[in-house]
C-alpha cells in the first residue's frame, strides 16, 4: 500500500467522499472524512490549481 500526504499551506483543497465532493478551504475547522476513489483539487498559495488521482481511504484536515 503506498501512502502519501500533502504537509503544506493549502488555499483550497477539494476531495471526493461518500456524501459528494467536499470542499475545504484555508482556516477550515480540523476533521477526518473517507475517502472514495478518484480525484483530489488542491491549490497552494500563488500556485494554479493541481489534481492528483486518489484512492479509497481517510483524509485528516488541520489547522495550523
Amino acid at each position: 500500500m503506498l501512502t502519501k500526504a500533502l504537509h503544506r499551506p493549502c488555499l483550497s483543497l477539494t476531495i471526493p467522499t461518500n456524501d459528494g465532493e467536499l470542499g475545504i478551504l484555508a482556516h477550515h475547522s480540523s476533521m477526518i472524512a473517507a475517502v472514495l476513489p478518484g480525484t483530489l483539487r488542491y491549490q497552494a498559495p500563488g500556485q494554479p490549481v493541481q489534481t492528483a488521482a486518489v484512492s479509497p481511504g481517510m483524509v485528516k484536515i488541520a489547522t495550523l
